[in-house]
């Protein structure tokens, strides 16, 4: 898999952020896909496990300054908004629930979950995470489902090798059984269902930022 360079609408001005730039430049020779089902904790940025329920902002290190996943009104309409990526500081932060009723509170990459903006919108729409099926974006509106029926609302994370950094790839996976869609950026700058792939990372939100 090749790791994507890219310069979304209106960031034009924005580069590869250094030190890193080396690296990603060989990118396609130093990061692999490591596979979904490893069961093994998501780490944040500090090296700790990301947890059940607990406030992170979802970070892509391509982009200067942090670009950061958040939330945007697609053209021509008002609601629901689309998942998309902007070259701030910070986001919204999200939350993550898996399916699995037991176990510990730390999410497991590889395993069935919810991705959940922690946001006030204008819309009456959920702020839970859904891929259109038809338009193939990330967009909210989703909603809890049974593990046994499929759901747009389904999503894994899946870790990428990289050296002395704790990156994971997002993943649509509505039905059990059947193979997950890798989700990346375009040129629209919206999540989506593409062969370019995204690679994010979790920095905790500190206590009161929210």
């Amino acid at each position: 898999l090749i790791y994507p360079s890219f310069t979304p609408h209106g960031m034009a001005s924005h580069t590869l952020r250094r030190p890193l730039l080396l690296l990603l430049l060989h990118l396609p020779y130093l990061v692999f896909f490591t596979g979904v089902a490893s069961g093994t904790p998501v780490l944040d940025s500090d090296g700790n496990p990301v947890l059940r329920g607990v406030h992170y902002y979802v970070r892509a290190p391509q982009v200067i300054n942090l670009g950061n996943l958040g939330l945007s009104r697609p053209d021509g309409s008002s609601c629901p908004l689309n998942v998309y990526i902007k070259p701030f500081p910070f986001g919204p932060a999200a939350v993550f629930f898996p399916e699995r009723s037991q176990g510990n509170s730390s999410i497991l990459a590889g395993e069935d979950l919810s991705v959940i903006f922690v946001s006030p919108t204008a819309c009456s729409d959920s702020t839970q995470w859904r891929l259109d099926e038809k338009t193939g974006v990330v967009t909210t509106g989703g909603k809890l489902s049974p593990s046994s029926e499929a759901s747009y609302s389904r999503f894994r994370l899946a870790r990428y090798e990289f050296p002395n950094r704790n990156f994971y790839q997002f993943l649509s996976c509505p039905a059990k059984g059947l193979a997950c869609s890798t989700l990346g950026v375009t040129t629209d700058q919206f999540l989506r269902r593409t062969t370019e792939v995204l690679v994010v990372s979790f920095m905790k939100v500190k206590e009161g930022s929210v």
